[in-house]
């Protein structure tokens, strides 16, 4: 008689947890393996991502062992001011003139 065993071993992983605050509740995401909870706190939205992550991990292992690297960017951001609409659409029609009349184009100011 053959016998075959299957030996199941707890074995740790790290993986990062990225939390947002979105209007009553935290969400937690985790970008290795694209798993994602919520939770009213910070502390339960990392307790339910870990859960989460551990039913995925079940069904799909994770072979990969790069970590992603977090980063900071900054981008431009238009302040919502009347007078900056009212530059920005005199700027356009002046840009807009000059194409017109570097392409030769009739130039129609008033329609």
């Amino acid at each position: 008689m053959v016998f075959e065993t299957t030996i199941v071993r707890d074995l740790m992983s790290t993986y990062t947890a990225i939390v947002i605050k979105e209007e009553d509740l935290f969400v937690a995401k985790c970008p290795e393996l694209g798993t994602a909870s919520q939770g009213k706190t910070i502390e339960a939205a990392v307790f339910n991502l870990k859960e989460a992550s551990e039913i995925y991990l079940e069904e799909f292992p994770n072979k990969s062992t790069s970590k992603p690297i977090l980063t900071t960017f900054e981008v431009k951001v238009l302040a919502k001011d009347e007078n900056i609409g009212k530059k920005n659409a005199l700027r356009y029609f002046a840009i807009n003139l000059i194409f017109q009349l570097l392409d030769k184009k009739e130039v129609t100011l008033f329609s």
